[in-house]
């Protein structure tokens, strides 16, 4: 279904994020767990889609101790590149100024 603004009727039908932060929430996953069991208590009876792996492997698989040092996930933005990005913001703040 394709949606646009006036596929909601007010804010409740507007879909949301779920709240989900970088560290995990064992509090929030246990409520957003249990609100979801609540709305549809077949959840966890619902078959994978076709073609979904029961199990990932290979290389895309890690652990912890795969990883020796910072510099294997971090990515350094050079000179070049973080002048594109400012550029890039000046430009998007001059078409879409933000009130203060």
């Amino acid at each position: 279904m394709k949606m646009n603004a006036a596929t909601f009727t007010s804010l409740e039908d507007t879909p949301k994020q779920p709240d989900i932060e970088y560290h995990p929430n064992l509090e929030k996953y246990l409520r957003r767990t249990c609100r979801r069991l609540v709305e549809n208590p077949g959840l966890p009876k619902t078959p994978l889609p076709s073609g979904f792996p029961e199990q990932v492997s290979g290389p895309i698989v890690w652990e912890g101790n795969d990883w020796v040092s910072e510099g294997q996930w971090v990515y350094r933005l050079s000179e070049m590149e973080l002048k594109e990005i400012g550029g890039a913001l000046q430009h998007f703040r001059s078409v879409c100024p933000l009130e203060t």
